[in-house]
This record gives C-alpha cells, structure tokens and sequence, in this order.
C-alpha cells in the first residue's frame, strides 16, 4: 500500500522534529514503555505535537521491519495494530458526547510508522517531539462544518516490545468556519 500525499507530508514534518530529539539524563528514572508527556493542536500551522518519553529507547522502526509482529496484514487480510507504532483517531463533539470524525470511504485514517529512533550511546532514554501534518486532512478529509466544528485528537504509542502508552487527548479544539 502506497502511501497518501497526507501521510507523505506528515511524515516529512515528523521526520524534521525528529532530528530535534535531545537526550535525557543518565539520573532520570524513566519508564520502559513510551509515555506522552503532552499532546496539543496548533490551529495556526494545523499540527499535532506530542511530546513523548522512553526509558529504553526501543522506539521506532525500519522500513524493512515487516516480520511479524510488525507485517501489515494479519492472517485474516486486516490492518495488524503494531506495524504502525503511532495511532492518531480523530472525535467531534455533538451534543456533548465526542464521537468519531467520519473519514471518506476507504480513508486508512491516520496511522504511521516512525523510524528507528535508538540513541547511540550508553544512555538509550528517549525524549521525542513528534509533529503530525493535518493542514489537509481538516479541510478535505474532515471537511470542517458548523456542525463538525469541535474536534479532539487523540494518540497512542507503540514501541518495539509492543509496550503501549495511555491513550492521551488534547483540549478541544474549535474552528471557526
């Protein structure tokens, strides 16, 4: 499967924050699993920025990582959740409960593979600013309305030992149309 134009773009945008990882201190008692820190939505340059930790540093993937457990497909032709180590859904809010946005017909949503981030080094503790390009999924996948017009993004991360961080939100987000 070939990948969108959307998810080429937030990619290379992830893939610039990247290279702004600095590492921990060696004094720092950080947790195996990845752990977001915090998550936002800039409406300005419509990123979502999430600032994550990992103690290990056994974050990311190489492109020609598909053995299981990280082949795309599982046995029965669906997605397998762990070939994609970053999962970002989508929710409006409509009359008080938040739900998910609706994407086109055969959309693959917003899932991402982010590369192999290991430190060289003795310390392999991660601290990681990952930026995810919406400028064109609001405005042509989501296709923001006065009645789509509060959104909430949510984020989960997966590293190589296929530890989960917490499900994390942003704020509500609201768009002027």
């Amino acid at each position: 499967m070939k990948p969108n134009a959307i998810q080429r773009t937030a990619l290379i945008a992830f893939l610039l924050t990247a290279l702004a990882i600095t590492g921990c201190r060696d004094d720092e008692d950080l947790p195996d699993e990845p752990r977001i820190n915090e998550i936002w939505f800039e409406k300005e340059t419509n990123e979502l920025k999430i600032r994550f930790t990992d103690g290990d540093g056994d974050f990311g993937l190489e492109p020609d990582q598909t053995d299981p457990p990280f082949n795309q497909l599982n046995e029965d032709s669906t997605d397998n959740f762990f070939y994609h180590n970053l999962h970002v859904d989508v929710f409006f809010k409509e009359d008080g409960a938040w739900l998910p946005v609706p994407l086109e017909e055969g959309a693959p949503g917003f899932k991402y593979r982010i590369p192999d981030l290991t430190p060289e080094g003795q310390s392999k503790q991660l601290r990681v600013l990952v930026t995810v390009d919406f400028a064109n999924a609001n405005s042509e996948i989501f296709n923001i309305t006065p009645e789509l017009d509060t959104l909430r993004y949510s984020a989960i991360l997966i590293d190589r030992a296929l530890n989960e961080s917490e499900i994390v939100n942003t704020d509500p987000v609201v768009f002027d149309n």
